[in-house]
């Protein structure tokens, strides 16, 4: 067995050794205390060695927040060195810069996802209010005055129901409505006659 307390951590390579053992151990729990310290300590200095270089990947990705890219860099660097090929005679830094680069590509097309799934869903809630406004003026006037009365009279609409003439008020139509509250447009339709009725009475 491998006396980890002789390795000299100075040798990259040998903390590199070191971090694999521990990080690949088949049974975490089997580590010696020795073992874990040792290689607690061994990735540690290595992520000082390797700290601003992981920080000049970093900032080569402006768009990303810093916090998650340090996150997704660590993580990006931990995978390097968990699968470097220690026999194959390059430098950790040319593996690690393809980990990390990749780990950074993860967060930056994640967050550009999330950023058109938002885009897209403005658009969309946009042209529902513009181009599904309501047409019948006697709707309108209609509507006006039970919203005028739903604050006062809440308690006779469920949550639900006030939520459809307030929806309509915006000048959305029945489907949109329905859509965003798990209704057929048909049956959004005639929760809202109920509702006005019941704000009528």
């Amino acid at each position: 067995m491998t006396n980890y307390s002789a390795i000299p951590v100075q040798n990259e390579q040998n903390l590199i050794e070191i971090c694999q053992r521990m990080l690949l151990a088949p049974n975490k729990e089997a580590l010696t205390g020795i073992e874990k310290r040792l290689g607690d300590r061994a990735f540690a200095e290595l992520l000082k060695r390797y700290n601003r270089w992981i920080w000049k990947q970093i900032k080569s990705s402006p768009r990303l927040d810093p916090n998650d890219a340090y996150s997704a860099a660590l993580e990006g660097f931990q995978k390097a060195i968990t699968t470097f090929d220690l026999a194959s005679g390059n430098a950790l830094a040319s593996w690690a810069y393809h980990c990390v680069r990749g780990a950074l590509g993860t967060v930056l097309r994640k967050e550009q996802g999330q950023v058109a799934r938002m885009e897209k869903l403005t658009a969309s809630n946009t042209a529902l209010v513009y181009e599904e406004e309501l047409q019948d003026p006697y709707e309108e006037e209609q509507l006006y005055q039970c919203v005028e009365k739903l604050h006062g009279a809440a308690a006779q609409l469920s949550e639900t129901a006030q939520q459809i003439v307030l929806k309509r008020n915006e000048g959305m139509k029945f489907a949109a409505i329905g859509a965003e509250l798990g209704k057929s447009a048909d049956a959004t339709r005639m929760a809202y006659n109920r509702a006005v009725a019941a704000l009528k009475l």
